[in-house]
């Protein structure tokens, strides 16, 4: 018998719909589900991140802040970064950023990304190997040109090669670099 084919079993007795417990999926209820990092840091610290990250990446802004009243409560702050929603939730100390989880920020050109790598070197953060660099409130971001970006993404395996063996020995991405690897790798 094919089962592919087959009827569904019948378990005999009166269909009725069923009850839900959970609210329908998003597609019923004619919205969207959303999803976003939320990110835990300080309380005092976390509008300053807000503000700095926005101020520096583009397609950036601060959505709304919401502050409670008591010394120990948090504060929520919803916020764009390049066009992502994140969320930061500032609390009580909830432990250090890591480097296992980090922002990936593509930007257009050796512009854009000096402008952002500046700013956050000039508020307090740190330089570190290979487009990364990691902010004055601790959390670590990769900074590449979008140059860098297609290498990586691409089809052509010389072309990956060069573009990250160019980047290996940089600290900052130097675009012009990348720029000529990749265009090398195809010759």
């Amino acid at each position: 018998m094919d089962v592919a084919a087959a009827p569904p079993p019948s378990y005999g007795g009166t269909e009725r719909p069923a009850r839900a417990t959970v609210p329908p999926p998003a597609r019923e209820r004619n919205t969207m589900s959303a999803c976003r990092t939320c990110l835990s840091l300080d309380r005092e610290k976390a509008v300053a991140a807000a503000e700095l990250w926005t101020s520096l990446a583009p397609d950036s802004r601060i959505e709304k802040v919401i502050e409670l009243d008591g010394p120990n409560d948090p504060v929520v702050i919803d916020l764009t970064i390049a066009g992502t929603p994140y969320q930061i939730l500032g609390a009580p100390h909830m432990g250090d950023p890591t480097m296992a989880s980090s922002f990936f920020l593509t930007v257009a050109d050796q512009t854009e990304l000096d402008r952002f790598w500046d700013g956050i070197l000039a508020a307090g953060g740190e330089e570190l190997e290979c487009s990364w660099i990691r902010d004055p409130y601790g959390f670590f971001w990769q900074v590449v040109p979008q140059v860098l970006t297609d290498a990586m993404l691409g089809e052509d395996a010389a072309v990956r090669q060069a573009a990250v063996e160019v980047v290996w020995t940089q600290r900052r991405v130097v675009v012009a670099e990348v720029e000529k690897a990749v265009e090398a790798s195809r010759s």
